[in-house]
């Protein structure tokens, strides 16, 4: 983060606290040893600040945003993983409907929905359809069962 973004959030810290100007400078002094925001030079000192104003109860309104969180569909795993268990799912299964795939990833996963899988929790579960499908005599890598999807 640039210094100007750091400033602006100091700024907004300082004003949803409500804090005076001498109060502020007192908490800009003691916790990174400056007098005024433009006088920031590291990460270091922006973080004591944060540190002080969050110990007088300031919540950042910013949604924190994991790399995780960036490649997750709804139902929690990555889009590529959601996918091919659909994929999967229609190749192999009898009943094509939603409870009885419920069911399935209930009973590997231990989730009460597919959209509880997470990254993790969804490997097993398609390494399960994969072998299902290779015990039906299905290859779920080949390419012309796009189509039947």
């Amino acid at each position: 983060m640039d210094k100007n973004k750091w400033i602006q959030i100091i700024h907004v810290a300082k004003r949803d606290l409500r804090l005076q100007d001498d109060e502020y400078r007192l908490i800009l002094q003691s916790a990174a040893g400056i007098t005024s925001a433009s006088e920031l030079s590291s990460s270091f000192q922006f973080n004591q600040i944060m540190t002080a104003f969050k110990k007088l109860g300031f919540h950042s309104n910013r949604p924190r945003q994991t790399t995780r969180r960036k490649h997750e569909n709804r139902w929690g795993c990555s889009e590529a993983q959601r996918s091919y268990i659909e994929g999967l799912w229609k190749l192999m299964s009898r009943r094509k409907d939603l409870e009885s795939l419920e069911a399935m990833v209930k009973r590997i996963a231990h989730v009460d929905h597919p959209r509880f899988l997470n990254t993790k929790s969804a490997t097993p579960v398609i390494l399960a359809m994969r072998q299902m499908c290779q015990d039906q005599g299905i290859n779920p890598d080949r390419k012309d069962y796009d189509d039947q999807r």
